[in-house]
């Protein structure tokens, strides 16, 4: 809704601003001209520019949000793991390079498997993997071997992520070193 008033010394549009239908700022628009009145045209015109400016604020607060999560995940002292859904590694942040020293141009497209130390029996995995399919969450200690060959202690949750129709698209897997509590 706009108000298209009149005074004796200017004529007024106000436009508002809308985020998510909340108004986040409203546009003012001032003729000295006592006679002018705003036409349909005109006003067409800055709604559109209003709608324009609320999308604009929109994707920068969303990109904000995502540096701010993107930050989080590159700076965390947990081990983060990204896979598609069928659990070809795509993201791994720089903690993972650290323990286990591969880099992420080694990694990036491996299954996870690559890490395995072969110390578990196969129940494990395959628990694992049923567990996160069917869209629940894993939680368990996993002894993995690093590249040069060295072991290392994770204590590991993994968790479906879903798209908006609510389907599994891909898993982050969250790991803390626990070597040293281990020992």
């Amino acid at each position: 809704e706009f108000e298209n008033n009149t005074s004796m010394t200017s004529n007024y549009l106000l436009i508002p601003i809308l985020v998510d239908s909340g108004l986040i700022a409203t546009l003012i628009f001032v003729t000295r001209n006592s006679v002018k009145k705003w036409d349909e045209g005109e006003i067409s015109i800055l709604q559109t520019l209003a709608s324009t400016l609320g999308n604009v604020f929109r994707r920068r607060e969303t990109e904000e949000e995502l540096n701010k999560v993107s930050a989080a995940v590159k700076q965390s002292s947990s081990v983060v793991i990204i896979t598609d859904r069928y659990g070809n590694i795509e993201y791994v942040n720089p903690k993972f390079s650290e323990i286990t020293m591969y880099s992420a141009e080694e990694i990036i497209g491996k299954n996870p498997r690559v890490i395995r130390s072969g110390r578990h029996p196969e129940e494990v995995y395959k628990n694992l993997w049923e567990t996160i399919i069917s869209g629940e969450e894993w939680h368990g200690e996993l002894l993995n071997r690093k590249k040069n060959g060295d072991y290392y202690w994770a204590l590991t949750s993994i968790s479906p992520i879903r798209n908006n129709f609510n389907e599994i698209t891909h898993f982050i897997s969250i790991q803390e070193d626990i070597t040293a509590y281990r020992k």
